[in-house]
């Protein structure tokens, strides 16, 4: 890469200079926040974003050390809030999850009996496809690329049935929150 790219590139909003710094940075950029995220699609999305800022910024950009540390400290500071948003995430279900048991310990067998088949009546609705990629998930706790792996799918059809999945379910179970709060953290 041309010194002279970042330069054009701030100082005229110049789309070849940025051509040139993404061609020469995205990839050694997916690598190094793959070592953070074990997931090369999360790491794909995170690089992509780096460099959205490095365009949305670059009238104000003024880089100290050099145009590489800038985006893998843009990339690191992107994981981190995505890594606490996602933690913040799963604190709340965990939580969500404690108050649904905790409700249903207080309830009787029957009406504990009658929830769960609630819960087997809705799963039973779903699309035959979605149904036993779900169950698969879910219940014998094979993890989406485990199932893809299974089925001989790709992992893509398996987060997108899942997505169905879910969408199906809290809509059959909107009105029984407590059943609905343990589908999602099943």
């Amino acid at each position: 890469m041309k010194k002279d790219a970042l330069r054009s590139f701030v100082e005229d909003g110049d789309d070849q200079s940025f051509t040139e710094i993404f061609n020469a940075h995205y990839i050694p950029l997916v690598a190094y926040i793959c070592q953070y995220t074990q997931d090369r699609s999360e790491a794909e999305d995170i690089a992509q974003n780096s460099f959205v800022k490095l365009w949305e910024k670059r009238r104000e950009l003024r880089i100290h050390t050099s145009l590489k540390s800038y985006l893998y400290s843009t990339a690191y500071n992107l994981f981190i809030d995505k890594y606490r948003q996602m933690k913040k995430t799963n604190d709340y279900l965990e939580n969500l999850k404690e108050e649904a048991l905790y409700e249903m310990s207080g309830q009787s067998e029957t009406e504990l009996m009658r929830q769960l088949e609630l819960l087997e009546s809705a799963i039973e609705e779903l699309p035959p496809k979605c149904r036993n990629i779900f169950i698969l998930n879910k219940k014998e706790g094979f993890t989406y690329k485990e199932v893809a792996e299974k089925l001989n799918i790709s992992v893509k059809t398996v987060e997108t049935q899942m997505r169905i999945a879910m969408i199906k379910l809290r809509e059959r179970l909107k009105d029984n929150p407590l059943v609905l709060a343990l589908v999602l953290n099943m």
